[in-house]
Order: C-alpha cells, then structure tokens, then sequence
C-alpha cells in the first residue's frame, strides 16, 4: 500500500484528503462493477496486467483505477478511470495521482526512466498536456518522459 498525503481535494467543500493506492482484490470487483464503466473484472484476467486502486484514506470506497503493465524502457497504462458520480465530480486530482504512481513504479523498475505511455480519449488529451505534461506522439497516443515523471513525484508526500 502506497500513502500520499493531501493530494486529493474534494471539489464541494475545498477539503484536501490523503489518498492510498493498493492492488485490487477480488473481493472489490462487485463495487467496481457498481461505479465504473470498464469492465475491470475482464482487464484483470489479462496476463501481466496489474491493477491498482486509488482511495481516500478512511474511506475505503474506490474512487479510482488503472491497469498497467511493465514493457522494456517504460510503463503501459493500459487502463485508466475514476469512479462515475451520479451527480457531479467529488474529488480532483485522481488520474493525476494515478500517473503519479505510474512514475513512481516506472523509476523503481530496472532499465525504466519514468517513461509511461498510454493512449488518450481525443477529449482529455489537453489535460494530460497541460496537467501531468504527457506528450501527443501520434493520433490518441500520448507519452511521458523523464521530466515530466520526475515533475508528477514532486506534486505529492509520501506517508
């Protein structure tokens, strides 16, 4: 289990949270099935594919998910959402802890310099450049170097 401290903010009331991010188990599929759109269950039984969730320290409900899986030189996200509110946005911040994470594990891995690549839904690709300074490679496929990585690390403390 990973801690960030105050790196989640919750967009009604300004409150900032600590958040962790730890493995799925089995035992979360029933609620993910319940706030997600992706069929996390399915991506699971992918091979070489781990997932991790994000949630409010305290709160144990998941407000976040992403699908990774370690390539030579960098890390793939395969797969990456936050938890569908039935009105409006509660918490910021989750994808860009989620990559934050991402760059964590990807300088952690042998022969890995913070690079993570991923493809984008066209509508957020402005977000991942201006937000977690990805790169538009080609069409949807967006890339993070070293920098950037290194940038996503400073963001947030570690408990």
């Amino acid at each position: 289990m990973y801690t960030l401290i105050k790196a989640i903010q919750n967009v009604i009331t300004g409150d900032w949270f600590d958040c962790t991010i730890a493995p799925v188990s089995t035992s979360d599929f029933p609620f993910i099935k319940k706030d997600f759109s992706f069929d996390w269950k399915k991506i699971a039984q992918t091979q070489e594919i781990h997932i991790v969730k994000l949630t409010i320290a305290d709160n144990h409900r998941i407000e976040g998910l992403m699908a990774y899986q370690y390539e030579t030189g960098f890390i793939e996200v395969v797969n990456i959402e936050r938890r569908q509110y039935k009105v409006e946005k509660v918490y910021d911040s989750i994808a860009k802890v989620l990559f934050h994470y991402a760059a964590k594990i990807s300088f952690e891995s042998p022969g890995n310099k913070g690079y993570i690549s991923f493809n984008a839904k066209g509508s957020l690709i402005e977000y991942y450049k201006t937000e977690i300074g990805a790169k538009l490679i080609y069409k949807t496929r967006m890339a993070i170097d070293t920098v950037a990585s290194k940038n996503l690390l400073s963001l947030y403390r570690e408990q």
